[in-house]
């Protein structure tokens, strides 16, 4: 009996460590990590950039990066930064070249310039503007700002909004 009780209990130790794989993507985020922290450090949002995302505020935990389809945590978060002024200053050409065409029923970058102040309304625009690069949920689908309000995702090292959702 008490043999059954310690082989429970290995199972149970042996299952709950983490994996190679995800030993893997913390390894591969602490090196990334590095190699991009001098453009890190100079931007003011480098605290949030450099703060844990693992565990959210709420205490949920996202998943991992690399399962939403992101190679560079880092980059992708220099990449908002960027994005986040776009939307702030109304820079439409810069984001339209960051859209993964068809959006919903907006064909092309012309199409998206015209419907921009539809698309970008004032709440979608805060929403962006409040978003802590720390708190940026993802799953399977990509990674998404504003309680879903925009999703993006990662192609050929490039990043793209997926959708609007407003």
């Amino acid at each position: 009996m008490v043999k059954k009780y310690w082989v429970v209990l290995i199972a149970l130790m042996v299952g709950c460590q983490p994996g190679k794989k995800e030993a893997q993507q913390s390894a591969d985020s602490l090196a990334s990590l590095k190699e991009t922290d001098s453009a890190v450090s100079e931007t003011p949002y480098a605290k949030e950039i450099n703060a844990q995302d693992t565990l959210f505020n709420d205490g949920s935990i996202p998943t991992s990066w690399s399962t939403a389809g992101f190679s560079d945590p880092v980059k992708f978060k220099l990449f908002v930064v960027s994005f986040k002024d776009w939307v702030k200053n109304d820079q439409t050409d810069s984001i339209a070249a960051h859209i993964k065409f068809p959006l919903g029923k907006i064909k092309t970058a012309e199409e998206f310039k015209n419907n921009y102040p539809k698309l970008f309304d004032e709440p979608l625009k805060r929403a962006i503007e409040d978003q802590h690069l720390n708190q940026i949920f993802r799953n399977q689908q990509g990674a998404m700002m504003g309680s879903g309000a925009i999703w993006f995702i990662e192609s050929n090292g490039n990043y793209y909004i997926s959708a609007i959702n407003n």
